[in-house]
Formats: C-alpha cells, structure tokens, sequence
C-alpha cells in the first residue's frame, strides 16, 4: 500500500495531526528563510520568529499529547473490553 493510501484511510485525527505537523514545519522553515534574507528584504522586527515560532510547536506538542492520550484510552478499551468512558475514568481516579 503506497504512503498516500495510509494518509487517505486514516481518522480524521490522524489527518489533522498530520496538516498540523507539516504546516509546523513550513511556518519554521519560512522563518529561517525570513531571518537569512531579512537584509534582503528590510525585516526590522523579527518579533514572528521569537514568539510565533515556539507557540507554533508548543501546539503541536498539545496535539502530540492528545493523540497520544486518546490511542491509550482506545487500547485500553480493545483489550479490557471495557467502554472507552469507563477506562478515562479510571485513569483520572488512578492519577489523583
């Protein structure tokens, strides 16, 4: 199965995910080229590279976080045969 089926039979998580990490890497990449051609092309504030830039991947971080968090939720469910709501709650009460 070629690499374009596998995006194309994902959930829409995965799809989401996936946009998120490849917009992520296009926003860092138009940063770096920004910052070796700002004078070029007279950028005075480079303000967008220190502040943007690290909340571009902390969200990416979050999502990271919740993928992972709901995949865990989903195999606990497979494999206790319990309800998904039942092991999120169980997690939460084992945390505490």
């Amino acid at each position: 199965m070629s690499s374009s089926k596998h995006i194309r039979f994902r959930g829409f998580t995965d799809k989401l995910y996936f946009i998120n990490l490849v917009l992520a890497w296009i926003y860092t990449i138009l940063c770096l080229i920004f910052t070796l051609l700002g004078n070029v092309i007279d950028i005075q504030d480079y303000s967008f590279v220190s502040i943007v830039c690290p909340l571009v991947w902390a969200e990416l971080t979050v999502h990271t976080g919740f993928v992972i968090w709901k995949a865990k939720i989903e195999n606990l469910s497979k494999f206790t045969g319990d309800s998904a709501i039942e092991n999120a709650n169980m997690n939460i009460n084992m945390d505490i």
